[in-house]
């Protein structure tokens, strides 16, 4: 076997995964491809529900927050990719700094991007009028 073709390609990606520097600057690499995930209990059970009702995988047993007990940013979660735009990648900094902003802290971009996806879960009207402005009922 060749030297290094062993390791984990789906182990934690420290760059992904760590929150940025003080100013990290928009991403300059044009990815096709980028990823979300979604927790493993969610793809298990079902979605969300419509109606927007609190999940009770938010805590543990404890009453420790999901975030609070988990062994890393990736834990609980199946990585699920999806294509976007170049303009949605750069949003999505903008985004991201937003979101910290909101909250005061800094925090994943992975934990953001399934808070969004679970925001947009619960608007699926919101979802519905964007997907008839971009034309998609033609295709």
């Amino acid at each position: 076997m060749k030297e290094g073709t062993g390791g984990d390609p789906f182990g934690d990606d420290p760059i992904d995964d760590q929150p940025p520097e003080d100013d990290p600057g928009p991403d300059t690499g044009a990815t096709s491809a980028m990823t979300t995930t979604s927790t493993s209990a969610e793809s298990k059970s079902g979605s969300a529900s419509a109606s927007g009702e609190d999940d009770d995988r938010d805590q543990n047993d404890d009453g420790l927050p999901w975030a609070v007990q988990r062994n890393s940013v990736k834990s609980g979660r199946e990585m699920v990719q999806f294509y976007l735009r170049e303009f949605v990648q750069e949003r999505e900094t903008d985004f991201k700094r937003d979101v910290e902003a909101e909250t005061g802290y800094e925090t994943y971009l992975t934990d953001v991007r399934e808070a969004a996806y679970l925001v947009a879960m619960k608007h699926p009207e919101e979802v519905a009028e964007l997907l008839d402005e971009w034309g998609c009922e033609y295709v």
